[in-house]
């Protein structure tokens, strides 16, 4: 029985991606599936591809270049496994984690967190990128007021947890096919459906920071992908009583107009009232207040 399907979206980064197979292991009960996302053929070589003729890797290659949200959900549609796990190929699984995993094969509960370390992807020196997500497990083992919900709510990444597969099949539920964010609202509609949920003080992953990776992409369609998906996000919430875990999107407006100008701040506002976002407390009008008197400045 397989207990473990891994799903990894890749695009252009062939070295980074078999840096991340070579920390999963090989085993009958571990699926690995890499979906390429139309990758370059002047960056990659399709003929030596990272698990090309590995018999423990299933390798999609897709055309439609629609994104790690498109390829994430191809992967879904490949998946045997009991349990589901994401990984991006820019990451890697640490050492002991998969030692940790096959412990909770068993678990009762449909989603189990983990905690995980980060590191600059080129010099392995010591990154931030994973504290946050480490404290909502922290703070879900020392029983902190609401943080069952924080933790259910506001782990918008899709790696460093195990998902039960039938929950995911039975509630239908797909990553967003967006450029940017397409993992959010698959997070927090997950964290909604399940039954129950589990924590655990053990790290599995490592997620890397590195220049050119999706997060740190800049442009006015990038910026409009993740406000758009935010939106999203806060009506969902609005729409299960959980308005107190909603983003501040009133950033997004200052970043539209301070870097590309009033059309796209006043799409962006045009958004928010159509989405009935709340962009009218003291303090978003004081933000509001500082955007404009920066872009006049300027």
């Amino acid at each position: 029985m397989i207990q473990f399907s891994i799903i990894i979206p890749h695009k252009n980064t062939p070295l980074l991606l078999r840096r991340c197979l070579d920390s999963i292991p090989r085993r009958e009960d571990i699926q690995i599936i890499v979906v390429d996302d139309n990758s370059s053929q002047d960056q990659v070589d399709f003929e030596h591809f990272p698990g090309l003729n590995d018999p423990y890797v299933e390798i999609v290659f897709t055309k439609e270049g629609k994104g790690a949200g498109y390829a994430r959900n191809i992967g879904l549609s490949k998946a045997k496994g009991k349990w589901l796990l994401f990984a991006d190929a820019d990451d890697f699984f640490t050492e002991n984690a998969f030692g940790y995993l096959f412990d909770y094969i068993d678990s009762p509960h449909d989603i189990v967190f983990f905690q995980a370390v980060s590191c600059h992807s080129e010099t392995y020196e010591p990154a931030n990128r994973a504290n946050r997500y480490n404290r909502l497990v922290d703070n879900f083992l020392k029983n902190v007021i609401d943080a069952e919900d924080t933790l259910r709510f506001t782990w918008w990444v899709p790696w460093g947890k195990m998902i039960r597969a039938e929950f995911i099949q039975k509630e239908n539920i797909l990553f967003d096919e967006v450029i940017a964010s397409n993992d959010v609202m698959f997070s927090a509609i997950t964290g909604f459906f399940a039954k129950s949920i589990d924590a655990v003080d053990c790290v599995i992953y490592c997620i890397t920071s590195r220049m050119g990776s999706l997060i740190k992409t800049k442009s006015a369609e990038y910026l409009t992908s993740r406000y758009i998906v935010r939106l999203w996000y806060n009506a969902f919430l609005k729409k299960i009583n959980k308005k107190h875990f909603q983003f501040a999107n009133i950033r997004y407006l200052y970043l539209s107009l301070v870097n590309y100008g009033a059309k796209l701040f006043f799409n962006f506002f045009y958004l928010a009232i159509i989405y009935h976002d709340n962009l009218f407390s003291a303090k978003n009008r004081l933000i509001l207040k500082k955007a404009f008197f920066e872009k006049t400045k300027s």
